[in-house]
Formats: C-alpha cells, sequence, structure tokens
C-alpha cells in the first residue's frame, strides 16, 4: 500500500484534535462543568446559546461539544479517505435527515431524535464504505485492511462517544461519566493505531530486527499498554468518585505506605496509587530492554526515553493534586499526560510488532536493528 500524503496528514490533525479535546473534557470534569449545561443535544435549547461564552462553567461544556463534533467530522472524513469513498458522508447526511424527518413525524422525544440523527447515519456511512470498496477493489493486503478497518473502528468509537455524552446529561449520570472517560481514551489508542498504519514507515520500511529479545519485548510492551488503560479506569473511577482527595498525603498514605482502608473513596484511592506503581515497574522492564536490546533502533530508544520523562512528570502531578488539595490545573494535566503515556505506549508496542511480522514476512536483505 502506498502511503497518501495527505490522509496521512488528517490522521495526525485528528489525534491532535483528540489530544485537545480530552484536555477540554478534563477541564470539564476538574470544574465540575459536567451539567452546566442541563439538556442534550441543544444546549438551553439552542445550538449557540446566547452569552454561553461568558459563564466559565457553560464555556466549558458548550465549547467540549462543538469540539468533540469537530473530531467526529473529521474522523468521519477520515474514514471516508481511507476507504476512497466519495459517497460515504453524503449518504449519512441524507440519512440523518430523513431519519429526524420520520422521527419527528411520529412524535418522538427530541433525545430519540438525537440518536435517530447519529446510529442510521453511522449504519448508512459504513455500509457504504464497503459498498465502495467492494467497487473499487482495493487491495486486501494487511497493512491496508488494517488501516480500513482501524478507520471504521475509529468512526464507530466517536459515534459512541457522542452518545455516552448525551446519556450522560440526560441521566444525570456519573457512571457513565467515567465510561465516557474510558472510551474517550480508547477512541485515542485507535486513532494513534491508524495514523501509524497509515505512515510511510508501516507500510514501505523494509526493517528487520535481529538480534534476542523481540518477543519478550513486544508481550512486555502490549501489557503495558493494557495495565495503563486499567490505571486509567481506576483514575476515572476515583476522579468521577470525588475520591481524589480520599487519602490526603503523599508518598505515604494515612501516614504508612499500607494502611487501614475504611471506607470505599479511600480503597479506590489507594488502588490507583498501587496502580500506578505496577505501571511503572512493567514501563521500566521495558525501556531496560529496549535500552538493551533494541538501543539501536534510534526510533525506539527515544519513544524509550521520552516514556522515561513523562512517568516522572506524571507521577509528580500526582503529588501536586494530594499537596495542593486538587488544583483543577494540574488535576488535568495529570489527565491529558496520561493519555500521553498511552498514546506512546501504543506507539512503542506497535513498533515492535511491526518488526516482528516483517521478521516473518520479509525476504530482502537484512537493514534493521542489531541487538
Amino acid at each position: 500500500m502506498k502511503t497518501n500524503r495527505w490522509i496521512q496528514v488528517l490522521s495526525l490533525l485528528c489525534v491532535a484534535a483528540t489530544f485537545v479535546l480530552i484536555f477540554i473534557g478534563g477541564m470539564v470534569t476538574s470544574k465540575g462543568a459536567g451539567m452546566a449545561v442541563p439538556d442534550w443535544p441543544l444546549s438551553f435549547g439552542s445550538l449557540n446559546p446566547e452569552g454561553w461564552w461568558h459563564m466559565e462553567p457553560v464555556r466549558l461544556e458548550h465549547g467540549h461539544r462543538l469540539f468533540a463534533s469537530l473530531v467526529g467530522f473529521l474522523t468521519a472524513i477520515l474514514a471516508a479517505c481511507v476507504w476512497r469513498s466519495v459517497w460515504a458522508l453524503p449518504a449519512a447526511a441524507v440519512v440523518s435527515f430523513l431519519s429526524v424527518k420520520i422521527g419527528a413525524f411520529c412524535g418522538l422525544e427530541k433525545i430519540t431524535l438525537m440518536h435517530l440523527a447519529i446510529w442510521p447515519p453511522a449504519l448508512a456511512f459504513v455500509i457504504v464504505l464497503l459498498l465502495s470498496a467492494k467497487k473499487a477493489r482495493i487491495a486486501s493486503n494487511a497493512s491496508n485492511a488494517l488501516s480500513r478497518w482501524l478507520s471504521v473502528v475509529a468512526f464507530v468509537g466517536v459515534c459512541l462517544q457522542a452518545t455516552l455524552g448525551g446519556l450522560r446529561v440526560t441521566e444525570v449520570s456519573l457512571f457513565l461519566a467515567g465510561v465516557h472517560g474510558c472510551v474517550g481514551q480508547a477512541f485515542l489508542c485507535i486513532l494513534i493505531a491508524l495514523s501509524i498504519s497509515l505512515s510511510r514507515w508501516w507500510n514501505e520500511a523494509d526493517l528487520r530486527f535481529r538480534g534476542e529479545g523481540l518477543a519478550v519485548m513486544r508481550r512486555i510492551a502490549w501489557v503495558f499498554v493494557i495495565s495503563l488503560f486499567l490505571q486509567l479506569i481506576l483514575g476515572a473511577a476515583v476522579r468521577h468518585s470525588g475520591s481524589g482527595l480520599a487519602i490526603q498525603d503523599f508518598p505515604l498514605s494515612k501516614g504508612q505506605w499500607v494502611p487501614d482502608l475504611k471506607y470505599f473513596s479511600e480503597k479506590i484511592h489507594y488502588a490507583h496509587r498501587v496502580g500506578a506503581l505496577v505501571v511503572t515497574l512493567v514501563a521500566t522492564t521495558l525501556v531496560g530492554l529496549v535500552m538493551w536490546r533494541g538501543r539501536r533502533d534510534r526510533v525506539l530508544s527515544l519513544q524509550a526515553q521520552l516514556l522515561v520523562a513523562l512517568i516522572a512528570f506524571q507521577i509528580a502531578l500526582g503529588a501536586h493534586i494530594i499537596w495542593l488539595m486538587r488544583p483543577p490545573l494540574t488535576t488535568t494535566l495529570h489527565v491529558l499526560n496520561g493519555a500521553f503515556i498511552l498514546g506512546l505506549s501504543v506507539a512503542m508496542a506497535m513498533r515492535l510488532s511491526r518488526y516482528q511480522k516483517l521478521e516473518v514476512s520479509s525476504s530482502r536483505p537484512l537493514v534493521g536493528v542489531p541487538a
């Protein structure tokens, strides 16, 4: 598959926009602005309520909705470009218009109409993608197939994220708020994987790893990704259960390394701290192996060094959240930096996986990474 430069640029734009969206969403939670706009899909009954910019909670929540719409639109364009489909977006727009009109004629509630405006068009969009691919006879090599299906998962993910965001407001649910945050992180991982699969390195480089330890590094890299995501779930539980200051000292917990925990808020908070220790140990193992076995791969080595810096920064942010009694900006940066670490972990795991794939499939001369 030949890399299309502009599709790659668009994928990077989607990734960057998602990081911005995570920051805005983090500020919404940190400032307690999740219910500043109590209706959905409209904001105070309007697409653009008057004076929303002048009230911080409303500015955060409504701005979050507007920027989320932009990310959704960019993701849909990206999927259509990856599948080379001209008609997917117009078909989705027509189905959305008809679904809402028919629903309104049948007297359905506004919230139901909004769901009709999301999922029937999403289904139409995916169907047109599949038909376009069949008609265009897009090559079915592994790299091409990976990009196409990751773009579909990303598109469905952004639709799911929109639905969860709406339900979080209409159901006034902190649980759904946590799920919304976790799905957002998963969506980011999919976009990063998609962007990598569209890159020139992934599709055109012929690199083979020489030496031992590749399989072990690859497994630990994916264990690191999974452990990080589980840690982010714990972090979401801490944030949305109001347990961020359940334990108010650091590095000790209630003056001890292993404290007596009575309340759920203390238990979930302490579990997050233990999870951070586990993640740090896995990261240390991965970095040590990379610097030992894969140090001649300059990109992989730089990724490992950046990972060390980001984890150190994450620990410092976590400590300052406790010491400064949960300042909103620091708390949000903790969330954003966690997303950076997660994204970097996916990039490292995919790079190691790509070497493994080429080690098996390529018959060209070895030009890769000596141990």
